[in-house]
């Protein structure tokens, strides 16, 4: 088994759900978008991700809402 760590963005996010998950099961959430201003500021809230459409980072997994 490996340590390395896997890191996803998550695509039109909501609120979290599917950050809830991966927190879970360890897997880093390095960037998060919706397009829906309440949502991200919920999201916001609730974790240190800055939310932006610019600068897609590198990542291994892909979510998606």
């Amino acid at each position: 088994m490996t340590n390395d760590i896997c890191t996803t963005v998550e695509l039109f996010c909501g609120i979290g759900g599917f950050r809830i998950a991966a927190d879970q099961r360890k897997i880093d959430t390095i960037w998060a978008n919706d397009r829906c201003p309440k949502a991200c500021q919920v999201y916001r809230d609730r974790s240190m991700i800055n939310m932006r459409f610019s600068e897609m980072p590198f990542l291994q997994l892909w979510l998606g809402g």
